[in-house]
């Protein structure tokens, strides 16, 4: 009996790969073991040809020679490489049937029953659901990229505008505080004691993020590799409180230092943290080195060029107000993969409102002489690592929580 076959491919890249060919030597090899003869110029090929679609040059010569009535028997690789859409495969089934061909799947039914009609019809429909959720994959992944390169925009424009800046010196005024009462002997009292609160959040926030689970339905990391980030902002609030003690002890640009310093590692870490969580969990790990580094780097050039008589903070002015931009153009931008989102938001207020307290140092202050506006900036400051790995240790991942959801609903009905 003479015999046809049809193979084809969708892609350059399967055709470069050769697997049409693989295609046409097993459907060869299946017709010499059935004792089917197949001419050479019945080996109909498309390279690089949709199978959403039956407007196919090697499709088309196989449908005209089945309409002359002399082809017995048409050979094909799988359904989805005869059409994606089953509706195409269920028509030119029937099709070369009406003709008297025959139509054998080397991977599939033979459709010559209604149960192989019906097999038929289920493998067409899986495969035309494959095309959509690679259509649809496809799309999310362009709509991705389109916004991690807003964020990346963002950063270069800030980081052009901050360079375009003139010379940003330290003020000396910033050293004078309007609280300089002497506690337990230590001057200016209440700012230096008020940092004992940076180690006892930072360092108990610290083992609850070591120590959380991850990975599990309800877990607060659905990575482990997650909690490296957030490890970074609390290491730098428990040492902030240290460096922040020394420097309001006896306030000078010396000190001042070991105060910016580990600030850097919560600035940068939250970046780096939010990355990880709302665009890449990859791309949030691969930065967190970097950022880190760029926060001590800004101040290792501050420090240099205060020596240097010509004292630039602009780099740390981006290490300290980027992250306060990019953070919630990130959470706008990308969907959430867990729930609490909007803690982190409400950290971001706390914390300006702790920078409100700074300006409003000496007004406070002289409201009543009892607490100065940084004393409560330090407080504040505090409050809103608390509150961040409050609501960390707190959070599920969407999926588990939508789950957990319907259980509840399913078991509310019963």
């Amino acid at each position: 009996m003479l015999a046809a076959i049809y193979a084809r491919v969708s892609s350059a890249r399967q055709k470069e790969e050769q697997t049409i060919a693989s295609q046409t030597a097993a459907l060869q090899a299946h017709a010499q073991a059935a004792g089917l003869e197949v001419p050479r110029e019945w080996v109909f090929e498309d390279d690089g040809y949709s199978g959403a679609t039956l407007i196919r040059p090697g499709l088309e010569r196989l449908r005209d020679l089945a309409a002359d009535g002399s082809l017995g028997v048409v050979l094909c690789y799988s359904p989805d490489r005869l059409a994606r859409r089953y509706v195409y495969q269920a028509l030119l089934v029937e099709e070369l049937a009406r003709a008297g061909t025959e139509v054998r799947f080397l991977h599939g039914p033979k459709a010559e029953t209604a149960e192989d009609h019906l097999l038929l019809q289920f493998q067409g429909m899986m495969a035309e659901y494959e095309r959509a959720q690679i259509a649809e994959r496809t799309r999310r992944g362009k709509l991705h990229r389109a916004r991690a390169g807003v964020v990346a925009g963002v950063a270069a424009a800030a980081t052009a505008l901050i360079a375009a800046l003139p010379r940003i010196p330290q003020d000396p005024a910033y050293h004078r505080f309007a609280d300089g009462r002497r506690i337990w002997g230590v001057p200016h009292g209440l700012d230096v004691w008020s940092n004992l609160a940076f180690p006892l959040v930072g360092l108990w926030r610290l083992a609850r993020v070591l120590s959380a689970p991850a990975g599990g339905p309800g877990d607060p990391f659905s990575d482990p590799r997650e909690r490296w980030p957030y490890a970074a902002v609390c290491v730098g609030v428990a040492l902030t409180g240290f460096g922040s003690a020394w420097y309001h002890a006896a306030p000078d640009n010396a000190r001042l230092v070991w105060d910016r310093l580990p600030m850097t590692l919560v600035f940068m870490g939250m970046l780096a943290a939010v990355v990880a969580e709302r665009v890449s969990v990859t791309a949030g790990l691969a930065l967190l080195p970097v950022f880190l580094a760029s926060g001590l780097a800004s101040i290792a050039y501050w420090r240099a060029s205060e020596a240097a008589g010509a004292g630039d903070l602009r780099p740390y002015v981006m290490v300290q107000f980027f992250p306060a931009l990019a953070i919630p153009l990130m959470l706008w931008l990308f969907p959430a993969r867990y729930t609490r989102g909007g803690d982190i938001m409400v950290v971001l207020v706390i914390y300006g409102a702790a920078k409100v307290f700074e300006l409003l140092d000496a007004r406070i202050f002289a409201l009543g002489g009892v607490i100065s506006g940084h004393t409560l900036k330090h407080l504040m400051a505090a409050m809103a690592c608390g509150w961040l790995i409050a609501g960390l240790m707190a959070r599920q991942p969407r999926e588990a929580s939508g789950k957990a959801a319907a259980m509840s609903h399913m078991e509310m009905a019963r």
